[in-house]
């Protein structure tokens, strides 16, 4: 059963979201998800029933709707923050926040499979100048 916010549409971007991306993306994805108690099944990169059940409690809690509820993005970008969202919203709370402009800089180099250690760097040392 589909509740506030989930729709089989979303699911299903979700779904191939998830399966675009490569294997250690996936695992990462769904130990984030274990970690969180969302999932319990075993971490073996694949879209499974489990995995799906995992992405309806996540989007059914307090915790997730707190947050989508102040997106603004393209329904694109929502569809990988919502793939991210134990991260980027989890990381917020352990540690000290990144800004989000430059966390968008990150995952759109992360997506575009850019590894050029200098400039990720040169983006972290002028973060003050992003805002």
């Amino acid at each position: 059963m589909l509740s506030k916010g989930q729709s089989l549409s979303t699911i299903q971007a979700l779904c191939t979201a998830f399966e675009q991306r490569d294997i250690g993306f996936r695992k990462m994805v769904q130990d984030g998800l274990r970690a969180e108690g969302y999932y319990s099944g075993s971490i073996d990169s694949t879209w499974g029933a489990e995995t799906e059940a995992s992405y309806k409690r996540l989007m059914s809690s307090v915790r997730y709707q707190r947050q989508v509820s102040k997106w603004t993005w393209s329904r694109a970008v929502k569809i990988i923050e919502t793939l991210l969202f134990l991260y980027s919203d989890a990381r917020s709370v352990r540690t000290p926040p990144v800004s989000w402009k430059l966390s968008a800089v990150l995952l759109f180099l992360y997506f575009l499979r850019v590894r050029d250690r200098a400039m990720i760097w040169d983006i972290h040392w002028n973060e003050g100048r992003l805002y």
